[in-house]
């Protein structure tokens, strides 16, 4: 996969409503080039074969939740700047907190709730810094 020099954002979660407004809200904000996938496995497709700079995914998807498709990524040796989990239920917050424990270095990972994640400057600051602590 090469670059085209642009940052990419893959926004992976089963709502089309949200893939929507995210792809929408990107597009406008620039200069991001964005992809959408349905679930975690058509995530995973796409970022095999797809230069992606920033992961965006919700956890509760058929086929592959979000905590499965972090760890697929890191088995396959995906190299992304940065995933952000944003989900709408505090009760996966937990297991994405202790997915941050058990891959420790292995990837640059952020958990946010999804309203959090709807307010787009957030997550376009979160972008810009390159995920410094926050």
């Amino acid at each position: 996969m090469v670059s085209d020099g642009g940052d990419t954002v893959l926004v992976a979660d089963d709502l089309k409503e949200y893939l929507n407004y995210m792809k929408f809200q990107y597009q406008e904000a620039g200069p991001y080039k964005v992809l959408t996938a349905n679930n975690g496995l058509e995530a995973l497709d796409i970022l095999k074969t797809e230069y992606v700079t920033y992961l965006i995914t919700d956890h509760d998807m058929p086929g592959l939740n979000g905590c499965d498709l972090i760890r697929e990524i890191v088995k396959a040796r995906i190299q992304l700047k940065a995933i952000i989990i944003a989900t709408g239920h505090p009760d996966n917050l937990e297991c994405f907190e202790n997915l941050k424990k058990e891959l420790g270095d292995k990837v640059n990972l952020k958990v946010t709730s999804k309203q959090k994640a709807l307010e787009i400057q957030t997550l376009k600051e979160m972008l810009k810094n390159r995920w410094e602590k926050v």
